[in-house]
């Protein structure tokens, strides 16, 4: 519904502290026709819940210039 035809997540480090875990990537969203809607960078803080790692905290942010 947003107009958006492709997403993707990009990992490029992870680290493990304990039942923390911290990871840091970009992001593109395509729209469609091809056309770049935003790219940017993201943080992303894992806490391991239950044997499970679950989203505690995360953070986006552009890398596009505003209009």
């Amino acid at each position: 519904d947003m107009g958006l035809e492709d997403a993707s997540l990009e990992s490029l480090e992870v680290e493990q502290h304990g039942d923390t875990a911290i990871e840091m990537g970009r992001y593109r969203l395509v729209a469609e026709g091809g056309a770049l809607a935003d790219a940017g960078k993201y943080i992303v803080i894992w806490k391991l819940d239950d044997g499970q790692w679950r989203i505690h905290r995360d953070i986006v942010n552009s890398s596009m210039a505003e209009n």
